[in-house]
């Protein structure tokens, strides 16, 4: 729900996840695990969300003091007669982003070595093992070649590398790609960005219980015109498109860009307004001289 207003609403007004959870709830998920955005409203709010969430949330590389946040990092599923491994893991680089008082009582490891360190146990356990991890590819998938500057922030391409030949299924996120492609006998699956897709994989076993991809695709979401809201849930809609409707205040000029281009290399007043609400916001702060430097190297970018 990162970029949408409602999680603004729940945080501002509410204070709680309940009425996003309950949605959640309903879909009847075996598990799920944490992205970099979950921390964006501080651990008490990320919390109480797990609390409230009739599922596990997966999440092995992530700890607080000396056990992981979610109190879940790997959990097994009987589905029929096989027995399915599933281990969740979440990009290391949050440091790199998050504000440091959400995240202060936080250790992030390596995706990589932490998937390395369960595996063993997971192979004992389990017949089938599926990897969730909130991060990409650092490489390309079929060359190898890097796509990016190697900072650990994905480390996708590295664990496949290493552990194809114990992994059946490989869910990735975060880079909001499209991928549905085998890597040696692994399935790997990156289903988008705002629910566009979603990921499908058919495995089969053989009398020898070796397990197979029969298919790896992505599946369009489509609207549906006759779809509509439950009525114990239209109050939601209405509460939240009344806050977004609420006027903050009146502009006397217009800040509509029409033409991104020409705003980059020209004024205008939807620039102007954030190169100075930024001067504001950080003057005293630092000096008036790397204000102005701000202000210039916001208006060039």
């Amino acid at each position: 729900m990162q970029g949408s207003p409602f999680c603004n609403y729940l945080i501002a007004h509410s204070g709680s996840s309940q009425p996003l959870v309950d949605f959640y709830n309903r879909m009847a998920f075996d598990f799920g695990t944490l992205g970099n955005h979950e921390f964006n409203y501080g651990l008490p709010y990320l919390k109480d969300t797990l609390r409230r969430l009739n599922y596990p949330v997966l999440c092995a590389n992530i700890y607080e003091n000396d056990s992981t946040l979610t109190d879940n990092g790997v959990q097994y599923f009987q589905v029929g007669d096989q027995t399915v491994g599933v281990i969740g893991l979440t990009t290391q680089f949050i440091p790199h982003w998050e504000q440091p008082e959400h995240i202060q009582s936080l250790t992030f490891h390596s995706a990589f070595a932490t998937l390395q360190q369960h595996l063993p146990e997971m192979k004992r356990y389990a017949d089938i093992i599926v990897v969730c991890y909130h991060g990409g590819f650092e490489k390309d998938i079929e060359s190898g070649t890097p796509t990016e500057v190697l900072t650990g922030e994905n480390e996708g391409y590295g664990m496949l590398e290493a552990f194809s030949k114990d992994i059946d299924i490989f869910i990735t996120g975060h880079q909001h790609r499209q991928i549905a492609e085998r890597f040696k006998q692994t399935a790997v699956i990156q289903p988008g960005t705002r629910g566009t897709t979603v990921g499908k994989v058919v495995l089969s076993t053989d009398e020898y219980e070796n397990v197979s991809v029969e298919s790896c695709e992505l599946l369009p979401v489509i609207d549906d015109p006759t779809f509509t809201i439950d009525e114990d849930d239209q109050h939601i809609r209405k509460q939240l498109e009344d806050w977004l409707d609420y006027e903050i205040t009146t502009l006397p000029y217009d800040m509509m860009i029409n033409h991104a281009f020409e705003a980059r290399v020209a004024p205008h007043p939807f620039t102007n307004f954030m190169n100075y609400a930024l001067l504001e916001k950080v003057e005293q702060m630092l000096p008036v001289q790397l204000c102005l430097i701000l202000l210039v190297v916001s208006s060039k970018s």
